[in-house]
């Protein structure tokens, strides 16, 4: 079945060939992002005060600042400077009690500083914009002790700063899903193994969520209701031979099938609405683009709707674009595979005749994964580019398309975080896939995976 699977979509989606087994031999190690800073970024001097005779050890303190280093470092809004004389003369004044050394820290290059307090177990944090000369408290944190855990608490701590000084919501205490593969019998290479995985936006406590022992790609968080957060994600699973569309709750080992289409499932995505899901089915013989209307408490609503099916072509990848009333996806329609979008605002049979997408990608002629910007306003994508997949992002606002990552070793599968400037990608080889974050206000992608088993089709928590 896998190798029927990868006839049908060899030309689209290379990375689904290398889950099934690519053959491609360019190494991964190095990626630089090359895309133009955009905004300045601005910066920020960390004062960490620990009491050293509390009940936590050094370690434990050294992973805090460690953890508040990597989120100021990398949320694409903020700069750690490094420490210099003048610098640390100005941090053992008492300045963050009034504005007075407001001037002095801006003269030091320094838009804010943020001081971090540790007595006994509870952090305290406030921080001064040295331009408008206001200082801001933040609400006292009890720690626990247990890294794991408090981790995701500083990475709260991180956003609530994040949106105090820039107005936007953090990503750093987000999630991100994604399915890793292993060899289920060493002696044996076509014997795999792939399940869900969860781990922090940085890459730390990662945790299984799905325990089959089975061949699970794909996952997705299905968004939450206003106000709630995720508890439910969305994957293909070939647990009946074929892949299908299922779901799991995070809580619980709880499953629901969700495609009961004959023949291939794949590729599905949900949209922010939370009322219809987009897939690819070959169901009619070709792989074509299909709608289920669908509800998260109720399950499916009628039947899935095929809503382009050209004559000749594969369809592949689909992502809805923030109002659930467009979708961008591949199709070799045309010749090669490339990106478009089409408007599903009326899916009537007399519209779907007349309906054309519109093509978006044209420097390539490889274009793959596409994944549409929370905000609306960019679409991410993969492109083989000289001979070597690269990120890419198209811009619906100005109509141009944009090469973000250079180098060599493939990225594909890119998703983007929910504010519409981070982008989680995997790395792809024939048996090593790690996963990666940028932001387009810097210019270095960030490892945050390692270790046994191929890490691949991350997606964020929105």
């Amino acid at each position: 079945m896998l190798k029927y699977l990868s006839l049908m979509i060899v030309l689209l989606t290379i990375s689904l060939q290398v889950v099934l087994g690519a053959t491609d031999k360019e190494s991964s190690s190095d990626i630089v992002v090359c895309l133009d800073t955009k905004s300045t970024l601005k910066p920020i001097y960390l004062i960490s005060e620990i009491n050293i005779n509390h009940t936590l050890d050094r370690q434990y303190q050294k992973n805090i600042d460690e953890i508040l280093t990597f989120d100021f470092q990398n949320n694409g809004f903020t700069q750690i400077t490094n420490r210099n004389i003048d610098k640390e003369k100005l941090s053992q004044q008492e300045s963050l009690q009034n504005t007075s050394l407001a001037n002095d820290w801006k003269k030091n290059g320094i838009r804010y500083v943020l001081k971090i307090n540790l007595e006994q177990q509870n952090l305290t944090a406030k921080i001064l914009d040295c331009h408008k000369k206001i200082i801001t408290v933040f609400d006292p944190m009890a720690l626990t002790g247990n890294i794991s855990e408090d981790r995701r608490r500083l990475h709260k701590l991180h956003d609530n700063i994040h949106q105090s000084i820039s107005g936007d919501f953090g990503i750093a205490s987000k999630k991100i899903v994604y399915s890793k593969r292993i060899r289920k019998n060493p002696q044996h290479s076509n014997k795999w193994v792939s399940e869900v995985w969860e781990c922090d936006y940085d890459g730390h406590n990662n945790r299984q969520v799905t325990n089959l022992n089975g061949y699970i790609i794909s996952p997705s968080y299905i968004p939450a209701a206003r106000g709630y957060q995720s508890n439910e994600i969305m994957y293909i699973s070939y647990e009946t031979g074929q892949p299908k569309i299922f779901s799991s709750s995070l809580r619980n080992s709880h499953t629901n099938r969700i495609s009961y289409l004959r023949g291939n499932q794949l590729m599905p995505t949900i949209s922010l609405q939370r009322d219809k899901i987009a897939f690819i089915s070959d169901v009619t013989g070709n792989p074509d683009l299909f709608l289920q209307s669908f509800n998260p408490e109720i399950g499916t609503i009628g039947k899935p709707k095929q809503i382009f099916a050209p004559i000749r072509g594969t369809q592949a990848s689909p992502t809805f674009g923030p109002n659930g009333n467009r979708i961008a996806f591949v199709s070799n329609k045309d010749g090669s595979p490339k990106i478009y979008i089409l408007d599903i605002s009326n899916t009537s049979p007399e519209r779907l005749k007349k309906i054309k997408p519109i093509l978006i990608s044209r420097q390539n002629h490889q274009n793959t994964d596409p994944s549409w910007s929370s905000d609306g306003k960019k679409i991410a994508y993969s492109s083989l580019t000289n001979g070597t997949r690269q990120i890419w992002i198209y811009d619906l606002e100005t109509s141009k398309e944009e090469q973000i990552t250079k180098g060599p070793g493939h990225k594909e599968n890119p998703a983007w975080a929910a504010d519409s400037l981070h982008l989680i990608f995997n790395s792809a080889t024939p048996f090593s896939s790690e996963l990666y974050i940028i932001n387009l206000n810097q210019k270095q992608a960030l490892q945050i995976s390692a270790g046994e088993g191929e890490k691949r089709f991350p997606a964020w928590e929105l």
